[in-house]
């Protein structure tokens, strides 16, 4: 897997021979650092045959400006390059915006998120699916906060940031102007960044 470091305690890996599918076995304690995808959790599994990294146990993943934690999290690659993420269970992804300080937040039972060019281009919700994201004007300044509420719905991204969402189900929604924005507003529940356990580069896994 080019471009790829991975440690962790305890590695296996199948054979080398080219006629049979790859398979890599990590545990625990795992740390994976790549051009388009860093993750810690605890144990991993990756195969040739679908090229999916499985990762398990309370896993994060970080691909250039977004965060995603689940309880496991599969990560496809294509051309050693992050094309889709499936978040299954109490699935939370955050995306940085132009406001320091300030995230589009989307959380659910289940995400699926799709990447084009390591950039985030698509993302479905599935059950329970809640979301806050910063509106901009025709001048792409900041105007203000949606929340929406719905049983599913999908989130759409230009340039890597969130654009608009279509929400299916039973969905509720406000907008709130910048200037009427609380504190409390700006986070859905259980929202944490992991900045310090993200891989920096390929010397921090080995330095740590």
């Amino acid at each position: 897997i080019a471009y790829n470091l991975l440690y962790a305690d305890s590695t296996y890996r199948s054979d080398d021979d080219s006629t049979t599918p790859k398979l890599i076995l990590a545990f625990p304690l795992v740390r994976m650092f790549s051009d388009s995808m860093q993750v810690v959790c605890d144990s991993l599994s990756y195969s040739s045959l679908d090229s999916m990294f499985r990762f398990y146990q309370a896993p994060i993943l970080w691909s250039k400006n977004e965060q995603a934690v689940a309880d496991t999290i599969f990560g496809k690659t294509v051309n050693n390059k992050l094309s889709e993420a499936n978040l299954k269970l109490n699935a939370f992804l955050i995306s940085k915006t132009g406001y320091d300080g300030y995230f589009d937040q989307v959380n659910g039972n289940f995400i699926d998120a799709f990447f084009e060019n390591n950039q985030i281009k698509e993302v479905y919700v599935n059950q329970n699916a809640r979301s806050i994201y910063y509106a901009k004007d025709e001048q792409q300044a900041y105007i203000g906060l949606n929340q929406c509420e719905a049983s599913s719905m999908n989130v759409y991204f230009k340039v890597g940031e969130l654009d608009h969402i279509v929400m299916h189900e039973n969905p509720k929604g406000e907008f709130k102007p910048i200037d009427k924005i609380q504190e409390s507003d700006r986070f859905l529940d259980n929202f944490k960044l992991w900045t310090e356990r993200k891989p920096k580069n390929k010397e921090d896994i080995l330095e740590n």
